[in-house]
């Protein structure tokens, strides 16, 4: 069995460690690595310089530069990533902004080593002239020979993600695999979600929100109750600016509700912030919706029928009856439940029912368990019946509500 030095253990640990980590950066940066190191020993041969412990300690602080600044562009470009720009884009801009800082860095060391070539003798020297030939070797390497290899392997690729370290993601939903990259986001409907996979080195932010939640914020936004579930895409386009704002919002969320002392943790700061996380989260991601929410979609909806909807949403608290709604929509009572069924899928009075039940749900999480009382509010939204509101209550939001009360507290 053959035995390996400690220096060649070493530099294998770190090519090792760089393709586990930037996968395919870090494969490339091993690639730039090995060749840093042919030329520096090809230039050194030129020269017919010795080798002695003074230049294989220049050799070795050589490849430590040229591993940093690699580190340093696979680091911008995950930034960039994470800011919400494409691919391709971020690996532009990486190089563009880790070039200043390497330059900076190398050219403080061509100086230093420029300084021991010059005024060093013997071992000093020795280990001045291979900093310094390394110091441009490395340059070389790093920046050009990477960049030139990241273009050959990426450019003219249409790619939904991009693979530098931070880990990598894949998750099955519905029958379809999405995967995921550092930057990106994922949406799942809870019940289509089969199998979520992650990479050791991988950092996730998980946000769930109850699909009831969604529904009725959305609802709300709409001005009319939702007569099927939206339908959401699983990625989310972190490259629009109303998803980056989400996200930014989300992580601050996930920030100051950590710590016990935050103001997120108190219900008067932190309810309304989870309300509008919600109400952004309908605007950041892709759905069946989103076009009638950014105001962009014509209602196909007939006017009476319209018009009959306006009346429930502005009145749903007053004892309203079909022949009232038919009335006040101009059209017969038969007309009325044809054209529900038709456009919404229900009848008026289960559209009505829906409506309350959604008010009731949201007036008993702002209210004050100590002076309202479950009654009371199934009173003020027409629920004669309290019995039957409490189950209706059950089924939709998955808890009765009087925990839903207490739960305002």
């Amino acid at each position: 069995m053959l035995a390996m030095s400690p220096r060649r253990c070493g530099l294998l640990a770190v090519l090792i460690a760089a393709a586990l980590y930037y996968h395919v950066f870090g494969l490339i940066a091993d690639i730039a690595l090995i060749l840093n190191l042919v030329l520096l020993i090809a230039v050194l041969s030129i020269f017919q310089a010795t080798l002695t412990m003074p230049g294989i300690a220049g050799i070795v602080l050589t490849l430590g530069m040229a591993i940093d600044a690699n580190v340093l562009i696979c680091e911008r470009i995950r930034e960039e990533l994470r800011n919400g720009s494409t691919p391709l884009a971020s690996i532009r801009a990486g190089y563009e902004k880790a070039w200043a800082t390497i330059l900076d860095a190398n050219v403080t060391h061509l100086i230093a080593a420029l300084a021991l070539t010059t005024m060093g003798s013997g071992p000093i020297k020795g280990f001045g002239v291979t900093l310094l030939i390394g110091i441009l070797t490395s340059m070389f390497t790093s920046v050009t020979v990477t960049h030139a290899l990241v273009n050959l392997v990426y450019s003219g690729r249409k790619l939904k993600g991009l693979a530098v370290g931070g880990g990598y993601a894949r998750g099955a939903h519905r029958g379809m695999s999405a995967a995921g990259s550092a930057g990106s986001a994922a949406v799942y409907a809870p019940e289509g979600l089969s199998a979520l996979q992650w990479d050791a080195s991988t950092e996730i932010l998980l946000f769930k929100v109850d699909r009831h939640a969604v529904e009725d914020a959305l609802s709300d936004a709409l001005g009319r109750q939702l007569t099927s579930q939206p339908d959401f895409a699983p990625l989310m386009p972190t490259n629009a600016a109303p998803a980056r704002n989400w996200i930014n919002m989300l992580v601050l969320f996930a920030e100051q509700f950590l710590h016990p002392d935050g103001l997120l943790n108190q219900p008067l700061v932190g309810m309304p912030f989870i309300d509008t996380l919600v109400r952004g989260f309908l605007l950041a991601a892709e759905h069946s919706h989103r076009d009638a929410l950014m105001g962009r979609e014509r209602s196909l909806t007939p006017r009476a029928i319209r018009r009959a909807v306006d009346v429930i949403e502005a009145e749903a608290q007053l004892p309203l009856t079909l022949s009232s709604i038919a009335a006040r929509s101009q059209m017969s009572v038969r007309s009325l439940q044809q054209g529900f069924k038709r456009h919404l899928g229900m009848s008026p009075m289960s559209y009505l029912r829906e409506v309350r039940l959604r008010r009731a749900h949201q007036t008993l999480l702002e209210s004050d368990p100590s002076t309202v009382t479950v009654a009371s509010v199934a009173y003020d939204w027409g629920f004669t019946n309290l019995g039957r509101f409490a189950a209706a209550h059950a089924a939709r939001y998955r808890e009765p509500p009087a925990k839903t009360l207490r739960r305002s507290a």
